[in-house]
């Protein structure tokens, strides 16, 4: 069966709407258009969704979670934080120097470490590259076997 979406028109099968509550059960507009407008809607109202989620992430129960998530984390990796810190008190000595990121020149930066036990040796990514670097590391890993 198909159902056609209200914002591009298309006939399209019913696979590509989102359950709703509606007569049928789908969306009325298709998944592509959804997310279309959600883009469009992020660049648009782009200072009004920044401070939405500076309001929401001072609610009392998002700060605890984000206190125990900081508590499990020092607990299960000390490693990461002792490494972590090391980088943050040598920039702030001026023992190391925060650099561009080493893949794209962004100047907005963090480290990330290759081995923890040498917390200085790190390379400088920006948020995107660093996310996108332990993404191809994990798809690496899985490749291999590994989990």
């Amino acid at each position: 069966m198909e159902k056609n979406c209200t914002l591009c028109g298309s006939l399209k099968p019913l696979t590509q709407f989102y359950k709703a509550v509606t007569k049928d059960g789908l969306a009325n507009q298709c998944i592509p258009c959804v997310k279309a407008r959600a883009r469009i809607r992020q660049v648009v109202k782009k200072d009004e969704i920044r401070a939405y989620d500076r309001q929401r992430s001072k609610l009392p129960h998002r700060v605890e979670a984000r206190a125990k998530a900081l508590q499990k984390e020092a607990h299960n990796t000390p490693e990461r934080i002792m490494a972590r810190r090391a980088v943050s008190n040598a920039v702030r000595d001026g023992r190391l120097r925060k650099m561009d990121c080493a893949f794209c020149g962004s100047s907005n930066t963090v480290a990330h470490h290759h081995d923890y036990t040498k917390p200085l040796d790190v390379t400088w990514l920006c948020t995107p590259c660093h996310t996108r670097f332990h993404a191809l590391e994990l798809m690496a890993k899985n490749a291999k076997g590994q989990t």
